[in-house]
């Protein structure tokens, strides 16, 4: 029984000691070792306010009536993948977390001497396969071009999977060059609620 997740008790069940352990005691937040098994095991029984925990990405999750949300995380590493930018032999690092069931992302971009961009506005994929929910989406960035500091803002309008850093181009706010830098920091909103 160790490791059960949850148990759909029907009138007549006989409630073993085991059971009070490993369903109430030690489930006030149940566990599972993968949404998939939290899927399979809550399927037709999920109700709003459930919380949950999977062992294999170390999240809590929330139930909210219609999806279940991911709520704090500790910091994933991925490598941030640019529409419209050839990163060559550039350094290319973000990492990603969970709060409160929206998505917060850093991206560092240092380009390298075969970094390059093609026309338009510079933007970056959201990580985890997520998509801008609800409403719009904001964040910061940060271009280091030539010794000199630059600062904008940025955006993600609702069902988007990119993050837009605006007015950034191939040529502003500056030309980019090996070692320039383009920094962001922005939150993805996945819930509708403000």
């Amino acid at each position: 029984m160790a490791g059960a997740g949850f148990k759909d008790f029907v009138a007549g069940d006989v409630l073993t000691a085991d059971q009070v352990d490993q369903y109430l005691m030690q489930q006030c937040t149940m566990r599972f070792a993968t949404t998939t098994a939290r899927d399979t095991a809550l399927s037709g029984t999920v109700a709003e306010g459930m919380v949950c925990y999977t062992d294999d990405t170390n999240s809590l999750w929330v139930y909210n009536g219609s999806a279940w949300i991911r709520t704090d995380t500790g910091w994933t590493s991925f490598t941030p993948s640019w529409p419209i930018i050839t990163v060559g032999n550039g350094t290319n690092v973000g990492r990603y977390r969970y709060v409160a069931g929206d998505l917060h992302v850093k991206v560092h971009l240092t380009w390298g001497s075969t970094t390059s961009q093609s026309g338009g506005a510079t933007r970056v994929t959201i990580p985890d396969s997520q998509t801008t929910a609800g409403m719009k989406s904001v964040g910061i960035w940060w271009a280091v071009g030539g010794g000199t500091y630059y600062d904008g803002s940025g955006n993600s309008a609702v069902g988007q999977t990119d993050f837009y850093f605006n007015n950034v181009t191939a040529t502003a706010p500056f030309t980019w060059t090996t070692g320039d830098e383009l920094i962001g920091d922005f939150v993805i909103t996945l819930t509708t609620a403000v």
